[in-house]
């Protein structure tokens, strides 16, 4: 491929690195920031900038689908772009699956029945 098509390859790359990054280091909005003015102002700066992250992370997912597209124009087999594809893809659903961990929490419930089930392991088989 040209210099150019790997210059945009790289920076297409470095840039999905950022936006993930900067998306997995948003502050989490917890329920005690809509009780306050700053809380509210902090919830809608953090909503804004998530809102403004998650557009450029589906730019970079199309950017990349081109990437391919451009190299299957220029003679990658049809069985080695359908790889890339996947890839792409797979990289994207990996991406999806640590930002449900990061936004979704376990219940407090579900935390504090964790919790009383260790502590009684362990007394039992002390």
């Amino acid at each position: 491929m040209t210099p150019e098509w790997e210059r945009h390859a790289f920076e297409v790359m470095l840039e999905a690195v950022q936006v993930t990054f900067g998306l997995l280091h948003l502050p989490k909005i917890r329920f005690r920031h809509f009780h306050t003015n700053h809380g509210v102002k902090f919830e809608r700066a953090v909503r804004t900038e998530r809102e403004r992250l998650q557009e450029r992370l589906t730019k970079v997912n199309f950017s990349m689908h081109s990437l391919v597209e451009d190299l299957k124009d220029n003679g990658l087999s049809p069985m080695e772009s359908i790889r890339l594809f996947s890839y792409v893809q797979q990289l994207f659903k990996e991406f999806e699956g640590i930002w449900m961990i990061k936004v979704y929490r376990t219940g407090n419930a579900a935390r504090s029945f964790v919790r009383i089930i260790l502590t009684s392991c362990i007394l039992f088989y002390g």
